[in-house]
Parts: structure tokens; sequence; C-alpha cells
């Protein structure tokens, strides 16, 4: 074949792989907003349990005293 074909199918193929690579890129990314979002979640419902939990033991205390 000619030359420029193969250059051309070469240069085909690098746009193939940067599509894959960015795809790729892309893919991790988003997995690591997605973890990060569900600690976020995760930190903010251990909080609000703790928080709830802390509650439930006041209103025990003040109807101790009732």
């Amino acid at each position: 074949p000619p030359r420029s074909t193969h250059c051309i199918s070469s240069a085909a193929s690098d746009v193939y792989k940067r599509q894959l690579l960015n795809l790729h890129l892309l893919a991790s990314r988003c997995k690591f907003l997605i973890t990060l979002k569900m600690a976020t979640i995760g930190t903010l419902n251990a909080w609000t349990n703790i928080f709830y939990n802390f509650l439930g033991k006041i209103k025990t205390l003040i109807l101790s005293f009732f």
C-alpha cells in the first residue's frame, strides 16, 4: 500500500486510541466523584445517627426526672 494510506490508517488508529484513553479517564473521574459523594453521604448519615442517638439519650435523661 502507498505510504500515505498507512499514515492515514495510523492516524485513525491514534485517534481511536486517544478516544478510548479519554473515555477511560472520564470513567475513572466519574467513579472517583461517585465514591467521594458516597463517602460524604455516609459521613453525613453517621453524624445524623450520632446526633439522633444523643437526642434520644437527652430525652431519656429528661424523662427520668418526671
